[in-house]
């Protein structure tokens, strides 16, 4: 019975790309696949807090109109988020191609997607303001 919890098999999944990887059935850890899904929704959540941030800074969007009037009305943070945000994620899918993920394995590209999404949610919290109250609690700013 342990066994069965402990692994998930690919090949009950019918696609392509197992077969192309490797060409037999593989085992994955259950707990990489549940660090993929976690990775997953902390990476959205930061991608999503970054770029709604650059969004309702910027003059196209709807709060332009209730600026101030010393406001810097200026599309410079939208234009730098947005083409990093679609690299991120053309960096990421290039890392479960079938020409990238048998060189790093699937343990690899979990552990990245996990770091890079985790660099993301904190940035956002900080573009956000949400970490300074929480870093001045203890003494720090």
């Amino acid at each position: 019975m342990e066994f069965l919890l402990s692994y998930v098999y690919i090949s009950s999944f019918p696609t392509q790309s197992n077969h192309k990887i490797s060409g037999h059935p593989q085992k994955i850890p259950v707990f990489i696949s549940t660090l993929q899904r976690l990775s997953s929704i902390i990476l959205s959540q930061g991608l999503s807090l970054l770029s709604s941030a650059a969004y309702l800074s910027s003059p196209i969007s709807l709060q332009a109109e209730r600026a101030p009037p010393t406001a810097v009305l200026s599309n410079r943070p939208f234009a730098i988020t947005f083409p990093i945000v679609v690299v991120l994620h053309l960096l990421l899918s290039i890392l479960h191609t079938p020409l990238v993920l048998p060189r790093i394995g699937l343990h690899t590209a979990s552990y990245v997607g996990l770091i890079v999404g985790l660099g993301c949610m904190f940035a956002g919290l900080g573009v956000w303001k949400a970490l300074y109250d929480w870093v001045g609690d203890f003494g720090g700013l």
